[in-house]
């Protein structure tokens, strides 16, 4: 109706929940890896941040500091958590930001997984439950032994 106010209250669990179930939804039934990562990254964002500030740590930093210990014991050699952080993030935020240009070469489906997980875990440790969705994401990882291949780097 014209004139019409449509404008609704949402909280931010609210909308990481439909952020959540969207990029699953998007991973198994359209293989839409692309828009499935760049969702499951702003809705981790947003969680992260909940679940830092609830229990002091998120699952994107848990990762970054397993990732640089890991790294760490098998080449011998520090490497900055901020830095394996930035690495990370950086299939993500090539598909968000424009900075040179250049082609992204990475595997789609396997980062659009692991954005998944992020946020899936944050949400889990925020709400200790979830959606219809999320459980079917997480039996498909348990069906298949899903471990992800994150990459370790070396200089």
């Amino acid at each position: 109706m014209k004139g019409q106010n449509r404008r609704k209250r949402y909280t931010k669990i609210e909308i990481t929940r439909q952020q959540l179930d969207k990029e699953i939804q998007l991973f198994f039934e359209d293989q839409d890896y692309l828009s499935s990562i760049t969702l499951a990254g702003a809705s981790q964002h947003i969680l992260g941040v909940l679940a830092e500030n609830k229990v002091g740590f998120n699952s994107f930093k848990s990762a970054k500091k397993y990732s640089a210990q890991l790294h760490e014991s098998i080449f011998g050699e520090e490497f900055d958590e901020d830095r394996m952080g930035s690495f990370i993030n950086d299939y993500k935020n090539g598909l968000k930001h424009y900075k040179d240009g250049e082609p992204i070469i990475f595997d789609s489906k396997e980062c659009a997984a692991m954005w998944i997980d992020f946020a899936n875990s944050d949400y889990w440790q925020l709400l200790n439950k979830e959606t219809d969705f999320m459980v079917e994401f997480k039996k498909w990882q348990h069906e298949r032994g899903y471990k992800y291949e994150r990459p370790l780097l070396h200089q």
